[in-house]
């Protein structure tokens, strides 16, 4: 098929192509061991969408739906109803930069940069500066297309643009390590002005008690987009104890770990198949 635009074969060259094959007591050993593979992949893909689905249902029912002041699922000890404050006179908005992708780089400079598609794609719900890969902004841009608002522990990203309804997923920065980090493209930035337990507003801004919230209020719009006004008229509901707090946020914390473990499994067995795809066959 070389030498052309497109790519296809015709039936002459398939049956002039040669092939090379072992004995049937080979070919059986092979296919036997490439099935056991297989059922092993299709195991811990099973084992990773019910952890995930369990997840889900875990933020759904450890954070209050509309209209209720408690959620369904509570830790022991706990017992007063949760405090309910708007968006607008809890958080502060803070500034962006939109930097495009090529602006971009892996490669070791000054300063880290938050992208939204990194938020959509790559990060779960809590991002540590050091731990996670944060793509840095290249030295040549210019100093004046960088925001000076360094994000700090415990600010929220959100991603305001996507093609369906993950648009307004969030993250928290855990921790912001080495190099300091900015706000980037397609992001809006908040910092509380309230004490929250660390971890805990990366999980209820992500549940379906705030993000519904975001949804219903994009109804109708042509191209899911999430603006500042549409974050400011959400509210809030917290538990005032922040003991409580914690103790949700390690939880989910530990689910999400779980979750990664069983992740990375799941892709190294893959590279496993795929290197012995290459290597038992000439």
């Amino acid at each position: 098929a070389q030498g052309i635009s497109r790519f296809n074969i015709s039936k002459k060259k398939m049956m002039e192509v040669s092939l090379t094959f072992p004995s049937y007591k080979e070919q059986k050993q092979i296919g036997a061991f490439f099935t056991i593979l297989d059922n092993l992949i299709t195991l811990h893909q099973r084992k990773l969408d019910k952890l995930e689905k369990l997840k889900e249902s875990y933020l759904d029912k450890l954070f209050p739906k509309e209209g209720e002041d408690v959620p369904e699922l509570r830790f022991s000890g706990f017992t007063d109803p949760w405090e309910q404050r708007e968006f607008a006179d809890t958080f502060n908005f803070i500034s962006n930069n939109s930097l495009s992708r090529a602006n971009l780089t892996d490669t070791k400079q000054e300063i880290k940069n938050i992208h939204y598609g990194d938020i959509l794609i790559k990060y779960s719900e809590l991002v540590e500066g050091n731990l996670h890969s944060i793509p840095f902004i290249r030295k040549e841009v210019p100093k004046k297309q960088i925001n000076k608002d360094f994000l700090r522990k415990g600010d929220i990203i959100f991603a305001d643009a996507a093609e369906d309804e993950t648009v307004g997923k969030c993250i928290e920065i855990k921790s912001v390590g080495k190099h300091p980090i900015v706000s980037g493209l397609h992001t809006i930035a908040v910092r509380s002005m309230i004490k929250f337990e660390s971890g805990f507003l990366g999980y209820y801004l992500n549940s379906n008690s705030f993000h519904g919230q975001l949804i219903r209020l994009m109804q109708g719009t042509k191209i899911p987009s999430v603006s500042k006004k549409h974050i400011s008229n959400t509210y809030l509901r917290y538990p005032k104890n922040l003991k409580e707090q914690e103790q949700i946020a390690t939880f989910l914390k530990t689910m999400t770990n779980t979750i990664a473990l069983h992740q990375r499994k799941l892709e190294k067995l893959e590279k496993i198949k795929e290197a012995f795809l290459s290597e038992m066959f000439v």
